[in-house]
C-alpha cells in the first residue's frame, strides 16, 4: 500500500465554559466538563485551578484548585467542581475562569474556560405622584418621575400609559401612551410627560392615572402614580369679582363694608 497513512490524531484534553444563575442566599456548584478527545487505556491526569475574573473569589465564588485530578481509564470526561455563593446585590453578571495544567497521557487542548455566574437580583421600578397648576391657556408639562431602586446593569423596558380620573383627555390633558420605552443600563431614573390644557373654568383640582407595565429587567414596586391638576381659576374668579365690587362702590360713591 503505497497511498497516505492515516494516523489517529492526539488525545486532547480540553474544558468547556459553564454558567449558572447566583441564587439570592446559600451557595451551589457550577460544574466544569472536562472532555478527551478518545478515551484512553490509562488514566490522564491534570492539574486544574480557578483565577479571578469581574467574580470576586471569597465573594462570588471559592477558589478551587485539584492537583492530580484525572479522567479514569476508557472514559473521556471529569468534572471539575466550583462553589458560588448566592446574595441579593443588584449587579451585572460576572466571570471567572478555570485553567488546566499539567495534563499527562494527553495534549492540552482548550486549557481555559469562562466561569459565568448569571446575577438573578432585580431592582424596583416605581413611579411617583405629580402636580401642578393648570393654568388659563395653552399647554403645561406635569412630569411624573419613574425610577429604580437602583441602577441596573442591563436596559429595563416597560409600558406606560395616561388614564382619565375625573380629568379628561382630550379636554384637560393630552392622553399618551409608550410600548417599550426603557431605561438604559446604569440609569435610575427617567421622566414621563403629558402636556396639560389650560382654561379658565373655576372647576374643583382634577387627577387623572400614569400606569406602568409589562416590566422586563426589574421589579414592579409601585406602578400606578397620580396626576393632579391643580385649578387656579377659582381665586382667579373672585380676585375679578372683587376688583368688579370696589369699581361699582367708587362709582357709586360708597366704600364697600369691611
Amino acid at each position: 500500500y503505497t497511498g497516505p497513512i492515516t494516523l489517529y490524531g492526539e488525545r486532547r484534553l480540553s474544558v468547556a465554559d459553564a454558567s449558572t444563575t447566583e441564587g439570592n442566599s446559600g451557595s451551589k456548584q457550577l460544574n466544569f466538563a472536562v472532555t478527551l478527545s478518545r478515551a484512553a487505556t490509562q488514566a490522564v491526569t491534570f492539574d486544574a485551578f480557578t483565577d479571578p475574573g469581574t467574580a470576586s473569589p471569597g465573594i462570588d465564588y471559592a477558589s478551587n484548585a485539584v492537583i492530580g485530578a484525572s479522567v479514569p481509564a476508557g472514559q473521556t470526561t471529569a468534572n471539575f467542581a466550583v462553589t458560588v455563593n448566592g446574595d441579593t446585590e443588584v449587579e451585572g453578571h460576572e466571570t471567572f475562569t478555570v485553567n488546566l495544567a499539567n495534563v499527562v497521557n494527553a495534549t492540552l487542548g482548550r486549557g481555559q474556560a469562562q466561569g459565568r455566574i448569571i446575577n438573578d437580583d432585580l431592582a424596583q421600578l416605581s413611579i411617583l405622584d405629580a402636580s401642578v397648576t393648570e393654568g388659563d391657556s395653552g399647554f403645561k408639562t406635569l412630569s411624573f418621575v419613574v425610577q429604580l431602586s437602583q441602577p441596573m446593569p442591563n436596559p429595563v423596558t416597560f409600558d406606560i400609559a395616561t388614564n382619565n380620573g375625573s380629568a379628561m383627555a382630550g379636554s384637560d390633558y393630552v392622553a399618551r401612551n409608550q410600548t417599550g420605552r426603557y431605561l438604559d443600563a446604569g440609569r435610575s431614573r427617567q421622566l414621563f410627560e403629558v402636556q396639560l390644557i389650560g382654561d379658565t373654568a373655576a372647576e374643583p383640582d382634577e387627577t387623572f392615572t400614569v400606569t406602568i407595565s409589562n416590566v422586563a429587567g426589574a421589579l414592579l414596586a409601585d406602578g400606578v402614580a397620580v396626576g393632579t391638576i391643580l385649578n387656579d381659576d377659582a381665586a382667579a374668579l373672585r380676585q375679578s369679582a372683587s376688583a368688579a365690587l370696589r369699581i361699582r362702590t367708587r362709582m357709586s360713591g360708597r366704600e364697600p363694608r369691611k
